[in-house]
């Protein structure tokens, strides 16, 4: 499943429908999509937790969730915003992606193995959302073994990685950033 497959199946469920109506304002800010290993009866399966957002007119997110191919949607509504520097969140819109989940998660695969192969992904996290000066990215993040997050931003126009960083899990309370390069 993809973005935009996992957001039309989105716009086909009557929970999003009938919230729709009565918010025909509110636009899609971002699709997140943690993706891990779950073990079930001795074998391990891919698991995909999806949130699709919606930004409101009160200055809310509506979040959408779903787990796998699953087309039941549940309902979050009214969430606070984390915008720190109170800039408008501009509205993604997804016959714009180019990008897919399968080739952002090769390429940052690729980037992982060749620059940082001591960190082994244990979570793979992905937000379809725009980054203001980066324009419409995949944010990639994977949290490792080494307590450490590898975040990668690949353009979901042209697949190309315009940023890298590697931090610390506890070193965000203090703003350290260990490397972080503009590509």
């Amino acid at each position: 499943m993809d973005f935009k497959d996992k957001f039309h199946q989105l716009e086909q469920a009557q929970a999003y429908q009938e919230w729709k109506t009565n918010h025909p304002q509110s636009y899609l800010v971002h699709i997140f999509v943690m993706i891990g290993k779950e073990e079930r009866q001795g074998q391990s399966e891919t698991m995909m937790e999806w949130q699709i957002g919606f930004l409101n007119t009160n200055d809310t997110i509506t979040s959408f969730e779903s787990i796998n191919d699953d087309p039941q949607f549940g309902i979050r509504e009214d969430e606070a915003i984390f915008r720190p520097d109170q800039q408008d969140i501009p509205e993604v819109i997804i016959s714009e992606v180019h990008e897919t989940i399968d080739h952002a998660a090769a390429a940052c695969h690729e980037l992982q193995k060749k620059k940082y192969p001591a960190e082994i992904p244990l979570k793979k996290i992905m937000v379809l959302q725009f980054i203001h000066g980066l324009g419409l990215v995949v944010n990639v993040t994977y949290i490792t073994l080494t307590l450490k997050t590898l975040n990668i931003k690949v353009n979901a126009l042209t697949g190309v990685i315009v940023e890298e960083g590697l931090h610390d899990v506890f070193s965000f309370d203090k703003g350290n950033k260990e490397e972080q390069k503009n590509l």
